[in-house]
């Protein structure tokens, strides 16, 4: 069971892994202080998260704020460097084999050209095992054809690179259907992942897809 708390209130909300959270701020100003904090990457000053045992959640990478799922970078030059590093330590033995494996093929294939000429041709091969990642020139794959697809596809990258299990989203009603929600939501507690959504406007729709829900008022008090 996890705990989390907003700002300074005394209100928490217990959740399992898989769970939503909807969280509704009307006061504008308030919201964009919200939204300014999370991307100052300051969320020690907005949320505290905590798990079973009461250790913060904050002080290592397990969940993840997404700014604008309009712009969404799989292909991050820190994805590309985790994949990369993943494949290196998970593979090391089979690139270590191939990487000797080419490079006697190529020194095979010089002698042939050697035995061609009359000459003294000599080869500097320099050649690395980690040379054959760097020239697979791997990517993330990026095909999606709607935001819903899109924004699983993030999830579920960042999951398995990061060991992300808690995401921060906002507004998620402007792009997302009532019934794509339904879906997002349905698929995020299939992978066991938390998640929070900021909205600036409350609807009864959104209490049949969030377990949890917090109202901030105009006052700062808070609501449920």
């Amino acid at each position: 069971m996890n705990k989390l708390s907003v700002l300074n209130f005394d209100k928490k909300i217990s959740f399992d892994e898989g769970e939503s959270i909807l969280i509704v701020i009307e006061n504008k100003v308030f919201l964009r202080r919200i939204m300014n904090l999370l991307l100052s990457d300051n969320y020690t000053d907005l949320l505290y998260i905590y798990d079973d045992i009461h250790q913060c959640m904050m002080k290592n990478e397990k969940y993840d704020f997404l700014s604008d799922v309009n712009f969404i970078d799989l292909n991050s030059s820190k994805n590309k460097t985790l994949i990369l590093k993943q494949i290196k330590d998970i593979f090391s033995n089979e690139i270590k084999e191939s990487g000797l494996k080419i490079i006697s093929e190529i020194n095979e294939m010089f002698l042939k050209i050697q035995l061609g000429y009359d000459l003294d041709i000599e080869s500097d091969l320099s050649f690395k095992s980690e040379d054959i990642l760097k020239n697979m020139n791997i990517t993330l794959k990026e095909e999606h054809e709607t935001i819903i697809e899109s924004l699983l596809n993030y999830v579920k990258i960042n999951r398995e690179l990061k060991g992300v299990r808690f995401f921060i989203f906002h507004h998620l009603y402007l792009y997302l259907t009532q019934e794509e929600m339904s879906l997002f939501s349905s698929e995020m507690q299939k992978k066991d992942i938390s998640f929070i959504n900021f909205e600036s406007f409350q609807d009864e729709k959104m209490d049949q897809i969030f377990t949890h829900k917090m109202i901030l008022d105009e006052s700062l008090c808070t609501l449920i």
